[in-house]
């Protein structure tokens, strides 16, 4: 079953990494404008964010196979539209039906937590989650090497029959879990939660290009803001809420909560400024390919499953909070190489091999701390709400990062007949350390937030 799962999970994480290269050829195709063929990744981001709280809320209430399931077939279904798309709108249609994927990953970290007993589930989780992020680099490197020999359609097409057929292993080997008996959806209070993610994603989203206190973003920020409030107030008179509110100040769940938002704006930060740095022209970057950098990234990611892995059998025995410093002060230390050293693709898969063997040690332990933390019958809205808080801190890294690329640029020059002729400005080399040094204040308040968890152990017994 834990195979199952993590391959519905991968197909998912595989298609968004690989549709990525193929954004400059879809938007030549369908001689579309830069800002419309940016939706193609962004409808999936707002659309599934916006899904997530209603999703969990669902699984727990009517099982968390029934809705992996349902979500599985209308991402599969999505795939297949994706492919044969005959317009831009179409295949944005068929990407805001891939945005199910983004539920799967709550939904299969919360089905561990009834097939195995609390001292496996880390192992567990680890599995998954060090598997998906292989995923993302092999959809990156092999996207590539699809869009560029077959087409942009073929990398959809590549996907869609696996999915089949994992939708139909699925259907056979899941077996559905307990139930909250007894209770019903609060369909308000997720539309207000939901419906506010959505408007304050397209703010982040659209605020770089139409102007962040333009008429037009504040039209977006403020029913956001108002229905985020009105979630809180809907929540506190429901007689069924979507979560009880009481459960979010438990002391692990805020803390994992935390580290979920802040670790997704380090995160964002890092492969921003790692992969533009990578591909940036020299000499001001390394002037790598899309295919060379995804094999700079390669290595990282195995050692990011590993760490995952051996991160998942410590914790059952130490317990989360020394997992979450470790990584913190190994991820920190992955930051700090690539101020110091970065002038070779060597040196940056060094840099990347250090940073996500601590970020597997960071996000393991918040996964877990919410699964364990939680009551049986709130586990999926909480993996919900934590993956959805995750997105949001990721939203937030890539416009922290072209902040501080536009902001500390130098000439970009050429030589003409002999002479230096200045066409344009670049970012300069202050602005990705800038980047890096932001992430590692970022990394320092995970520690920080890691020192208030309340640590706890599974007796050796149950480990064996």
């Amino acid at each position: 079953m834990l195979l199952t799962i993590t391959l519905a999970v991968t197909m998912g994480d595989y298609v968004e990494a690989m549709i990525l290269p193929a954004i400059p050829v879809i938007q030549k195709e369908f001689n579309t404008t830069p800002i419309l063929v940016s939706w193609v990744t962004s409808v999936l981001l707002v659309v599934g964010t916006a899904s997530l709280p209603l999703f969990g809320r669902l699984g727990d209430i009517h099982g968390k196979k029934r809705m992996f399931l349902i979500a599985l077939g209308i991402y599969t279904v999505g795939v297949g539209i994706a492919g044969f798309a005959p317009s831009i709108y179409v295949l944005l249609l068929a990407r805001a039906m891939q945005a199910t994927g983004l539920v799967l990953a709550p939904l299969a970290f919360a089905m561990v937590t009834d097939i195995f007993p609390k001292e496996r589930q880390a192992y567990a989780q680890s599995v998954i989650g060090g598997v998906v992020a292989i995923s993302t680099t092999a959809g990156y490197v092999l996207g590539s090497l699809v869009i560029q020999n077959l087409g942009w359609r073929y990398g959809f097409f590549t996907v869609f029959v696996p999915s089949v057929l994992v939708f139909v292993l699925a259907a056979r080997v899941l077996v559905e879990g307990p139930v909250a008996k007894g209770t019903r959806v609060d369909y308000a209070g997720a539309f207000a939660l939901g419906g506010s993610m959505l408007l304050i994603l397209v703010y982040l989203t659209e605020g770089p290009s139409i102007g962040w206190l333009s008429p037009a973003s504040i039209s977006l920020l403020s029913p956001g803001l108002f229905l985020a409030a009105a979630f809180f107030v809907l929540e506190t008179r429901s007689a069924s809420p979507l979560i009880q509110l009481s459960l979010l100040r438990i002391r692990n769940v805020l803390v994992a909560n935390l580290v979920r938002i802040i670790g997704g704006i380090s995160n964002f930060l890092f492969y921003y400024a790692f992969i533009y740095y990578a591909e940036y022209p020299k000499p001001y970057g390394l002037g790598l390919d899309i295919l060379s950098t995804g094999l700079v990234l390669a290595p990282a990611t195995l050692s990011l499953i590993c760490w995952a892995i051996l991160a998942g059998r410590l914790m059952p025995k130490v317990g989360p909070k020394p997992v979450m410093l470790a990584g913190s002060l190994a991820l920190i230390a992955g930051l700090s190489l690539c101020i110091v050293q970065r002038s070779s693709g060597l040196y940056l898969t060094v840099d990347a091999v250090v940073a996500f063997s601590g970020w597997a040690a960071v996000i393991l332990p918040s996964v877990n701390m919410v699964s364990v933390s939680l009551p049986k019958d709130q586990v999926t809205i909480g993996m919900g709400i934590n993956s959805m808080l995750a997105t949001l801190g990721q939203s937030f890294g890539p416009i922290i990062a072209t902040t501080l690329l536009v902001s500390y640029t130098e000439p970009l020059t050429k030589i003409v007949n002999g002479q230096t002729l200045v066409v344009g400005r670049i970012a300069s080399p202050l602005a990705f350390n800038l980047i890096f040094a932001v992430g590692i204040v970022f990394t320092g308040l995970i520690m920080v937030a890691a020192l208030f968890s309340k640590n706890y152990k599974f007796p050796e017994s149950k480990t064996k």
